[in-house]
């Protein structure tokens, strides 16, 4: 049930968040699918960190394995993520109303938080903070264009400063 749950952590985000993406009018439908499946990564996450730690693998191409482990901090870690993704979701329901891809976006980058706590190698681990980095950069442009650029500069020079740094490590 561990190794299952890892997977959902990441996997129902993503799926949840491509189905809100292509409802067109239906925004309680939206907002309420979104809290439902911010939940359900919570209560995932809950029962994570109440059990003993886990990893979860799947062999992918040429001998590379995706895996996917948590350790005594990344429960810890994991939880307060996805609680505070919960409270996001929960208070700016009303407050985001008519914006068509923000509950897309704000499970999509759970899921992508999700799977930068939930990394085991430094491959995805990379690709799930650049993931991190795209969608933030989404929730920001849909308010100020200009906010969303300062962001998108802030992050992709820490993120290009991290890669300097550990290929000198």
């Amino acid at each position: 049930m561990t190794s299952l749950s890892l997977f959902f952590l990441v996997f129902l985000p993503v799926s949840g968040g491509l189905c809100l993406f292509f409802l067109r009018q239906q925004d309680n439908l939206r907002k309420n699918l979104s809290l439902f499946i911010f939940s359900l990564s919570l209560l995932f996450s809950i029962y994570l960190f109440l059990k003993p730690q886990g990893s979860w693998s799947r062999h992918l191409f040429n001998g590379y394995t995706l895996t996917l482990g948590l350790g005594k901090l990344s429960r810890l870690i994991l939880f307060f993520a996805n609680l505070s993704g919960a409270l996001i979701c929960l208070y700016s329901k009303d407050y985001m109303k008519g914006e068509r891809g923000y509950f897309s976006w704000l499970l999509w980058l759970l899921a992508f938080s999700n799977l930068e706590i939930l990394a085991v190698d430094f491959i995805v681990f990379i690709f799930s903070w650049c993931g991190s980095i795209f969608m933030l950069y989404a929730l920001f442009n849909l308010g100020s264009k200009l906010s969303a650029k300062k962001a998108a500069t802030i992050s992709g020079f820490s993120w290009i400063c991290f890669i300097i740094g550990a290929y000198i490590y």
